[in-house]
């Protein structure tokens, strides 16, 4: 019998003659050396055979089995604890058999992750490709329906319900999207999230660098969100429409507009109001403590205190809805252009300096055009 743990050809004794002890002891030697050949038991139950602790570095990979490999097979398994995270395409070594790509199961370069530091990764050698595959690879996302795998790091999804979507990929999903999504979304958006005839949406800008978010139903933009103004604040459109979802021009606007300004004088025009704008609220705070006066009100001309009234000079003195300070006289209808103006109250009643930031919330409201 001859195998790679022991050659009985090199022990065969005469029949029916005595063997000397040395030729027995030398059969024994062999046996022994044939047995430490083969796995432990405590190896085999702890599933060990094919594990090793990784002695290379991040992307280079390199691991010791604790029973050498002869040469790299179809199949052959190797479970390893990485000493670094991937940082994309790389490759291992086993026992000195020379540096091997490791690939995903869909032939693409791991994505940065795919191998964990101090986490154990299995890898199967596969003979036709040439490389280490790594198991449980094959799909960025999970649930039921149609999956394709369009490149490295993308899957389009048709049909289903899909949920449980991890880590950073380019998704594009025919049906329903559900559940929690952790990671990151990367990449240009192009188009819109929209129903299968295209009349129900949501767009991210409609020109370049727009920032603003608009939804349209049965064909018509109903609402959006985005930046009022330069930088001032955020403004929410509402558009009406008719039974057969159409729009007629007409529009109604919340507009969040916020404003530090440098106050002077007596009194101050802040901000203007045009006929037929509801203001909704409106909130201060002191910025840059305000000398030359003890309190500062808000109104309009004729109603100096109509908004704010007593707002202390201190840093950080604020007023608004919430505080004692307001009157409760809002939601106000302008019925003629109007400036908000503040003034100053006791002490010299004439601000020399300071700051304060203003937030007015309102509305604004567009007849139809036709």
């Amino acid at each position: 019998m001859t195998s790679e743990y022991f050659d009985s050809s090199d022990h065969q004794q005469v029949a029916a003659t005595r063997a000397r002890a040395s030729a027995i002891n030398n059969a024994l030697d062999a046996i022994d050396t044939g047995l430490a050949l083969l796995p432990t038991e405590a190896n085999i139950k702890r599933g060990l055979i094919n594990y090793a602790v990784d002695s290379g570095a991040a992307d280079a990979y390199v691991v010791t089995l604790p029973y050498t490999a002869l040469a790299l097979t179809d199949g052959m398994q190797v479970v390893f604890k990485a000493s670094a995270i991937n940082t994309g395409a790389c490759t291992i070594n086993v026992d000195s058999l020379g540096a091997k790509s490791i690939k995903r199961q869909d032939g693409s370069a791991p994505i940065a992750g795919d191998i964990a530091a101090n986490k154990i990764t299995e890898l199967r050698y596969n003979s036709t490709s040439g490389y280490f595959e790594i198991q449980g690879s094959i799909g960025a996302a999970a649930g039921t329906g149609t999956m394709a795998a369009q490149n490295a790091n993308a899957v389009a999804i048709t049909g289903g319900t899909v949920s449980g979507i991890t880590g950073t990929a380019s998704i594009n999903v025919t049906g329903n999207l559900l559940g929690d999504v952790t990671g990151d979304v990367l990449g240009d958006v192009v188009g819109v999230i929209k129903d299968a005839d295209a009349d129900t949406q949501i767009q991210l800008e409609e020109s370049a660098d727009e920032d603003i978010i608009r939804f349209d139903c049965a064909g018509s933009e109903v609402q959006s969100m985005g930046i009022y103004g330069a930088t001032n604040g955020t403004v929410i459109t509402r558009v009406p429409i008719d039974a057969s979802a159409v729009s007629f021009g007409g529009k109604m606007e919340t507009i969040c507009y916020s404003q530090e300004y440098t106050v002077s004088g007596i009194t101050d025009s802040i901000k203007q109001f045009t006929v037929g704008e509801t203001l909704l609220g409106v909130t201060a705070r002191v910025t840059e403590e305000v000398a030359g006066c003890v309190t500062i009100n808000a109104g309009i001309a004729g109603d100096p205190d109509l908004f704010i009234e007593g707002l202390t000079v201190a840093l950080n003195s604020a007023a608004g809805p919430a505080s004692a300070n307001d009157p409760s006289a809002l939601p106000w209808t302008m019925t003629a252009t109007e400036y908000v103006m503040i003034t100053a109250v006791g002490g010299a009643a004439n601000i020399s300096a300071g700051k304060i930031r203003f937030e007015f919330y309102y509305r604004k409201f567009t007849a139809p055009t036709s």
